[in-house]
C-alpha cells in the first residue's frame, strides 16, 4: 500500500468513526519546534480550499494551556512530531480527553502512539 493509499484509508476511517456524531466540522494541528512548522502548509490550504471545515493550528503547549473550547467529538486533531516531545504527547492526550479524533504522525512508533486513533509513520529526511 503506497502512502497515499494509507491516508486515504486513514481518512475514510475517521469519516466512518465519526459519521454518527456530525462528522468532523475542524481540524487543529499540534506540534512542536521544526515539526510544528511542517503544519503550517497544510493549515494554509484548509484555510483556502475547506469550505465547510474550519482548521487552526497551534504549538503543542498552546493547545495544552489553553485548549480551544470548540475542541470535541467533531474535532480531528493532528498532532506531530518527530521525536516525540513531551508538550505533544501532552497536547493528543488533552485532545482525547476532549473527545476529539487523534491522527498521530512521527517517524517511529513512541510514546505519543498509544494517543492515536490513528497513527501515521513518515520516513526520516
Amino acid at each position: 500500500m503506497t502512502k497515499q493509499e494509507y491516508v486515504k484509508n486513514v481518512v475514510a476511517q475517521i469519516l466512518e468513526k465519526t459519521k454518527d456524531t456530525g462528522g468532523i466540522k475542524r481540524v487543529v494541528w499540534v506540534g512542536a519546534g521544526g515539526s510544528n512548522g511542517g503544519n503550517y502548509p497544510a493549515q494554509y490550504f484548509m484555510e483556502h480550499e475547506a469550505t465547510s471545515i474550519a482548521s487552526s493550528s497551534f504549538t503543542s503547549n498552546e493547545f495544552v494551556h489553553a485548549t480551544p473550547a470548540y475542541v470535541n467529538e467533531n474535532t480531528l486533531v493532528v498532532a506531530v512530531s518527530m521525536r516525540g516531545t513531551p508538550e505533544t504527547i501532552v497536547a493528543a492526550e488533552v485532545a482525547r480527553e476532549h473527545g476529539a479524533t487523534v491522527v498521530v504522525v512521527e517517524q517511529k512508533i513512541a510514546l505519543l502512539s498509544q494517543y492515536a486513533d490513528m497513527l501515521v509513520i513518515v520516513d526520516e529526511g
